[in-house]
Order: C-alpha cells, then sequence, then structure tokens
C-alpha cells in the first residue's frame, strides 16, 4: 500500500489596519491531523476577500514576510503539536494606517494513518476549511520544526 495522498487545508481572516485598537496583525492557525506530515505552507493577503478562490489572492513570500499587497506582511511560522491536532500558525501584519486587509493560509500536508478516520475538529465546518484567528499572545514559543512532526 501506498502512501496517503496530500490534503490542504486553509483559513481565511481579515487583518484589522493599524489604525484600530487591537489591530495591525493577527495570528492564523489551520488545524491537521495530529502527526501529519506539512508538505507545503502558502501565505496570501489582499484588499478584498476572494473567498475560497485561489486564483486572486497576492502570494506572500514566506522567507523574506513580504507580500504583495501595500501594508501586508508575515512573521512568526510555526508548528503546534498536541495529542489530539496539530496546528500551522502564521502572524499577518497590516501596516496600512486606514484600511483593512485580508489574509488566507493554506496548508498542504500527508495524514498519518486511515485516510477514513482523519481528523476533522469541530472548528471545521468543510473537511477543507479549517482553523483560527485571533490576536494572540505574541510569547508563543516554536514547538518544532515544520517537517518534524514528533517533537
Amino acid at each position: 500500500m501506498g502512501r496517503p495522498a496530500l490534503m490542504a487545508r486553509i483559513y481565511t481572516s481579515e487583518v484589522p489596519s493599524s489604525a484600530i485598537d487591537d489591530g495591525q496583525f493577527i495570528r492564523m492557525a489551520v488545524i491537521i491531523p495530529p502527526r501529519a506530515e506539512v508538505a507545503n505552507v502558502e501565505a496570501f493577503m489582499d484588499v478584498e476577500d476572494f473567498g475560497r478562490s485561489m486564483d486572486r489572492w497576492r502570494p506572500c513570500d514566506l522567507d523574506t514576510g513580504h507580500c504583495l499587497v501595500e501594508g501586508g506582511r508575515v512573521t512568526g511560522l510555526r508548528r503546534l503539536e498536541y495529542p489530539d491536532r496539530g496546528e500551522v500558525l502564521l502572524d499577518f501584519w497590516n501596516d496600512h494606517p486606514e484600511d483593512p486587509r485580508f489574509a488566507k493560509l493554506r496548508v498542504t500536508f500527508r495524514p498519518q494513518g486511515n485516510l477514513k478516520k482523519t481528523y476533522v475538529p469541530k472548528e471545521c465546518w468543510l473537511r477543507t476549511e479549517c482553523g483560527y484567528a485571533g490576536w494572540m499572545d505574541l510569547t508563543i514559543q516554536d514547538d518544532g520544526e515544520l517537517s518534524d512532526p514528533e517533537r
């Protein structure tokens, strides 16, 4: 029997402008099955929410943190592992003084174990849209590299 197929999950959220209290950044997470092997992480920002479409979003470079939208940037890519799930997190920043931005995080992964029992937590309203976003504590530390689910 071969390796399980790759799957993808996404999450989308608004990032308030820097002029709003508690604005300027959000921490976004995509929830994946426990011990899943992360194959790829993609981040996008734009001036409007294009919904589930992936074609119209402007990409962000995870290495430099630069996004192809005015005022947009990303930092702090990391993975947290819990007994019942994994999370891939990224901070999205909006340095524009007036207008909100919209952010999308997409994680492509290979689940470990039985595909029919792939973990779908209560935060998932669709099998492919699963995560959360908010103004989180910036002191959360990395639990490990994205490629090392055992840490």
